[in-house]
């Protein structure tokens, strides 16, 4: 995702306000050594989320694309996309580098589970009725991104803050405090439009935890 905003508007090409990237200045860049970005590089290309091209290097735009949707490939016009910010993107990876880039990676693993309209992480994310919106429990949610005990994910989604706000949020469901759902900070991550965001004030309360 970090690599990703310094793809060109419309055209892909990873570029940086000096010129266009190059993989040498990629790897300055993510701030990674050597080995572990040799590694990570070899990865995304085999992957084929960026692709070189007469000595540039380009994003693949069903994973990030930089411009007007109606200019995206037709190969893509049947894919749903969420808005992330920029500025916002690169700052939290400057935060979070080093030791935390699992804790970081861990909000982007969501990404595929966040409703279009209301940024909780349901298992109906098309739904614009927010009295339909199913939200996946944290228990769920464990199983799904692979945790094995939903405090320490819980924990670990709680550490990370932008701008002094938690990046996630937990929210009892309609009173109940056994149910939780789980809601992405628009700041961060947000696909819908502004009105939307009023039904998440209407049915969650915020949890009381000191740790949130």
């Amino acid at each position: 995702m970090f690599i990703g905003t310094f793809s060109g508007w419309s055209t892909g090409d990873l570029k940086h306000d000096n010129g266009v990237h190059q993989k040498k200045s990629l790897a300055e860049l993510v701030g990674m050594s050597r080995g572990k970005f040799d590694t990570f590089y070899k990865s995304i290309v085999d992957c084929e989320i960026i692709a070189e091209q007469d000595g540039a290097i380009f994003m693949n735009s069903t994973y990030f694309f930089r411009g007007n949707i109606a200019e995206v490939k037709q190969q893509t016009k049947d894919l749903q996309y969420t808005r992330l910010f920029r500025t916002t993107v690169r700052e939290i990876y400057e935060m979070y580098n080093g030791r935390t880039i699992k804790q970081l990676a861990i909000i982007y693993a969501v990404l595929p589970f966040v409703n279009f309209n209301f940024n909780v992480v349901s298992y109906n994310q098309e739904e614009s009725n927010k009295d339909l919106v199913r939200p996946i429990p944290l228990d769920k949610l464990v199983i799904t991104l692979g945790y094995v005990d939903h405090r320490k994910l819980k924990k670990a989604l709680n550490s990370i803050k932008y701008q002094d706000h938690p990046v996630v949020g937990f929210f009892e469901t309609y009173g109940d405090r056994r149910q939780k759902k789980t809601v992405v900070n628009p700041r961060v991550i947000y696909a819908g439009n502004g009105k939307s965001l009023d039904g998440k004030i209407d049915t969650a309360k915020r949890e009381r935890d000191p740790s949130s």
